[in-house]
């Protein structure tokens, strides 16, 4: 089983990634914001993170940044919505983010980013 860190504002959406990811066998912690998962970081071992890129306070690329001093080999995968501009994916990659999920996105989408942001050496 893995665990999953997702960081995201809307919490209808978190907790629907949620269950289908725990249904896929996956244990997951959710917050809703980017200081809050740095908190789980620094106090618990994740085997990846899903963090949305536009939240209120900090952005996700905040998180990614920080969280590569943390945790430098956990794979991280972005989630942006409708809202978020071309430069925020670009700089979720650059920042070290493996995937980056366009809202809206279907069961499979999610799982196949999981997939293989677990099983990315």
């Amino acid at each position: 089983m893995n665990r999953i860190l997702l960081i995201d504002d809307d919490s209808d959406l978190a907790q629907t990634c949620a269950v289908m990811l725990e249904r896929a066998g996956h244990e997951v912690v959710t917050v809703r914001g980017v200081s809050e998962g740095l908190s789980v970081l620094k106090s618990s071992i994740m085997d990846l993170a899903l963090t949305d890129l536009r939240m209120p306070g900090r952005p996700g690329t905040e998180f990614i940044a920080e969280a590569r001093q943390l945790c430098p080999d956990m794979p991280i995968i972005a989630m942006s919505g409708g809202d978020t501009g071309e430069d925020d994916m670009v700089a979720a990659f650059q920042l070290g983010a493996r995937d980056v999920l366009q809202k809206p996105f279907r069961r499979a989408q999610l799982l196949d980013a999981v997939r293989r942001g677990l099983t990315a050496e």
